[in-house]
């Protein structure tokens, strides 16, 4: 498991997300390296091509818990969408992304949003709903995110330069678990 800022530092990572011969699957598969390292198996699990009302998100992150009867339940509290790297990020893009998040049912732990990631490659959106039918960025990763205030334009972010901050928002988010 690695965390964004390792596999931006690694040249043969890099390679890997951002060469345009490299499958939307193979990058998913290092994003699903970065997500198993935030959130561990002993409190999460990741299910890939989970389907949704909005569709099949590529990876989501279920929190998984004893109910007060004992009973093991699970939801899904994070969702990332993967483009095939060399791919610009598109507003047809966030907006998939974004109803992907929507359909989450972490809302009631994290005074009313939900989160998620768009990447393409090594590209990434961070993106947060707030019950409404469009999702902002998340474009603070260095803040804590009881202190998000929404309304800024999309930023993409390139974990090659920004990776601790990505690292940064998913430990965050995670410890809110």
């Amino acid at each position: 498991m690695a965390t964004a800022a390792a596999i931006g530092a690694n040249a043969g990572m890099m390679t890997v997300l951002t060469s345009n011969i490299t499958s939307e699957a193979v990058s998913n598969g290092v994003w699903l390296e970065v997500l198993q390292h935030h959130f561990p198996p002993n409190r999460f699990t990741i299910a890939p091509e989970q389907n949704n009302q909005a569709g099949r998100a590529d990876l989501t992150v279920f929190f998984m818990y004893n109910d007060n009867n004992g009973n093991l339940c699970w939801d899904p509290i994070f969702t990332l969408e993967g483009k095939t790297p060399g791919v610009h990020i598109t507003q047809a893009h966030i907006i998939q992304a974004s109803g992907y998040v929507r359909t989450l049912s972490s809302a009631n732990l994290l005074n009313g949003r939900k989160f998620g990631m768009l990447v393409a490659g090594q590209e990434v959106v961070l993106l947060v709903n707030n019950g409404g039918v469009q999702s902002t960025q998340w474009d603070r990763a260095d803040t804590n995110i009881n202190q998000y205030n929404p309304g800024t334009p999309f930023n993409v972010w390139g974990i090659q330069g920004q990776g601790n901050m990505v690292d940064g928002f998913l430990a965050d988010f995670a410890q809110k678990f």
